[in-house]
């Protein structure tokens, strides 16, 4: 199996959703791989901040929507696949972090 050329088509793609407040959800989406999101971290109050605070070590994107935050704290587990629900909120997260990477051509290539 050619690796190399394997490992240019796949994008892990790591961010987190919080509330401020207390919460944080750590996500991984990889393009080309596993096309549904996957919580890697999760917590509330102080290991909401440990995971903020890691995400901001490794330039991940941090995005505030408490309501979602609560949402995949309270319904998705730690490394299980988000649900259908969520879809629509996080694609719209994906698509303004490869927006801003200046990354969007790699998504013209998803099979539809």
């Amino acid at each position: 199996m050619d690796y190399q050329r394997l490992a240019t088509k796949i994008k892990v793609t790591n961010f987190v959703v919080r509330d401020p407040e207390r919460l944080a959800v750590a996500l991984q989406y990889t393009l080309g791989c596993n096309m549904t999101p996957v919580v890697t971290a999760k917590g509330a109050d102080s290991l909401a901040e440990q995971i903020a605070e890691e995400a901001e070590r490794l330039k991940w994107e941090i995005t505030d929507d408490p309501a979602l935050a609560q949402s995949l704290y309270e319904t998705v587990g730690l490394n299980e696949k988000i649900p259908k629900q969520f879809y629509k909120d996080i694609v719209q997260i994906v698509y303004l972090i490869y927006k801003k990477n200046n990354e969007l051509h790699l998504l013209e290539k998803i099979p539809r």
